[in-house]
């Protein structure tokens, strides 16, 4: 097996793969093309080999596998000078398989030798796709159902991500890193929380659609009277407009004044940026 990466490549549209391989028996070979999610597709399966017995008698491939050429692979065996599988030709498997897979990551070029005697190696080969940038704007809302919290207090935040399109996401991530003095308490959409950062995990959105969560937060000892909360989405495409990607809500911290932290509540003032 042989690999390389591929970066930069968002959905494949169209591919051709170049095989050079040196070996006595063309025909004992066959050869398969692995894309970063796992799809296969057959280039050569043991070449003339149609029931029993052995396939092209002829050594050693240099072929281009593309869908659009005239001639089958299968149909190739010594049409050519030099080696018995040449040329421009028609995959086994058509590669159009790999269309709308994500193209960045690791490709494999897979080797099978159906002969206990003969040895070959694999000299080059080549992958040429054609990429298609897709696109989603998703945007980011967040609000508050207060602005001024005091110690203790918990402030619900409502998050809704929306798709705008033009195409669909399969994995929107909204993360968000708390600020010192603002605690996690629970959320309605099971998202995680560790080392200080909630991550609520929106899935697939199609264009127009939204997914929306709450996110309980309590402001701890010691916060300070300011209070800046941002979080922001992301997914798997490209956005184009990064600047709805981030919600932020800002929030006050205010402590009761000396002498009325106890007794008639209904007595309490409360005073921002005023520490006990």
């Amino acid at each position: 097996m042989s690999s390389m990466v591929v970066e930069g490549c968002d959905i494949v549209t169209s591919a051709r793969v170049g095989i050079q391989v040196n070996h006595p028996w063309a025909g004992d070979l066959v050869v398969q093309l692995q894309g970063p999610t796992g799809t296969r597709v057959v280039l050569l399966d043991q070449v003339g080999l149609d029931g029993p017995g052995y396939g092209c008698a002829g050594a050693d491939v240099d072929a281009v596998l593309d869908d659009s050429a005239a001639v089958p692979v299968e149909d190739s065996c010594g049409l050519n000078a030099g080696a018995a599988v040449a040329g421009t030709l028609q995959p086994q498997q058509p590669l159009m398989a790999l269309e709308g897979m994500i193209g960045s990551g690791t490709w494999s070029l897979r080797i099978a030798d159906f002969s206990q005697t003969d040895v070959g190696s694999l000299q080059d080969w080549s992958l040429d796709l054609t990429c298609e940038d897709r696109e989603a704007d998703l945007s980011l809302d967040m609000s508050s159902d207060a602005d001024v919290l005091v110690e203790g207090q918990s402030v619900v935040l409502s998050l809704t991500v929306e798709n705008l399109g033009p195409n669909q996401v399969s994995s929107a991530t909204v993360t968000n890193m708390l600020p010192f003095g603002l605690e996690y308490e629970s959320d309605t959409c099971a998202g995680t929380f560790a080392a200080g950062v909630w991550t609520w995990r929106a899935g697939g959105l199609t264009v127009g659609e939204t997914a929306s969560c709450q996110l309980t937060l309590r402001v701890g000892e010691g916060a300070p009277s300011a209070l800046v909360n941002t979080a922001i989405v992301s997914s798997e495409r490209n956005d184009p407009n990064a600047g709805n990607d981030a919600a932020v809500v800002s929030l006050t911290a205010a402590f009761f004044a000396d002498g009325f932290e106890s007794g008639d509540t209904d007595a309490w003032t409360a005073v921002q940026g005023a520490q006990p």
